[in-house]
């Protein structure tokens, strides 16, 4: 019995291990899908839609699977927020950025059921276009909060444009005031005049390590995945790329094989 009750314990390590948490690498990664056109000397050109991904159950906000706005409490991406510098939400400042890299940690801004950061995934979509990328809300105005450069030879995108309007630019005075890029938006962050307010979240890492892979060879979609990563010899201290295995449990992984291995011996 001990020993069933040990195999079971290793079972749940392994599980809970597994799961994502809020503001980290995994629950920032950013998911796409959709038909592109490979490029004559490589990378890719067109426009997809992004899609639920893997990120995880929302909190305290969310009501038999819904978010108090009716969404679904899954899919959509964190912001990785850069630690030590300052999210702006509608000009108010929202504090310091702790080590939990969330840049809407507390009841400010979005509120508390903002997690993920982006929920409304559905709506957005990304491009890439003559070694440029550029994430847009879907629509007239197509408002891009993050864009810059894409470099198909190391598979990175690099954040360096300050969020603007690709179609039509609204008439409203909060999506024309600049206060985006006075708040610390432009380069590495997530910034953009939005026709309610201005947003800006300084990001920890300067862009993604892209990975594109064909869903088949007739139809031309592809999934595109988008994961934060840092331009620099080590991530951040919780920025590490989640592993297959889920490392963090390998010492209960050996502290439980260890006992299950001197049971028996004992038994024999």
């Amino acid at each position: 019995m001990k020993i069933k009750i040990a195999l079971l314990a290793l079972f749940m390590l392994v599980i809970m291990a597994g799961e994502v948490s809020a503001n980290t690498i995994d629950s920032s990664t950013m998911y796409f899908e959709g038909a592109l056109t490979p490029d004559v000397g490589g990378g890719y050109t067109g426009t997809i839609a992004a899609v639920a991904g893997t990120y995880y159950l929302t909190g305290p906000g969310c009501v038999a699977g819904k978010t108090p706005d009716g969404r679904t409490c899954v899919g959509g991406w964190d912001v990785y927020a850069k630690e030590g510098g300052t999210a702006y939400y509608d000009d108010a400042a929202q504090g310091t950025i702790g080590s939990d890299h969330d840049g809407y940690s507390g009841a400010g801004g979005w509120g508390a059921f903002w997690d993920p950061d982006v929920p409304d995934w559905e709506y957005y979509q990304v491009t890439f276009s003559d070694g440029k990328w550029y994430l847009e809300y879907k629509g007239e105005a197509l408002g891009t909060p993050m864009s810059g450069t894409m470099n198909w030879v190391s598979m990175y995108a690099e954040e360096t444009d300050v969020g603007s309007y690709r179609g039509t630019v609204p008439a409203g005075s909060d999506a024309n005031d600049g206060d985006a890029v006075l708040n610390g938006g432009g380069p590495h962050a997530w910034d953009m005049d939005w026709t309610w307010g201005s947003e800006a979240i300084p990001m920890e890492c300067q862009g993604f390590e892209v990975t594109v892979t064909q869903n088949s060879l007739t139809d031309g979609t592809y999934n595109v995945k988008m994961a934060p990563k840092c331009q620099s010899d080590e991530q951040p201290p919780d920025g590490q790329e989640i592993p297959e295995f889920p490392t963090a449990a390998l010492p209960a992984v050996i502290a439980v094989g260890g006992y299950l291995m001197l049971r028996r011996r004992k038994q024999e």
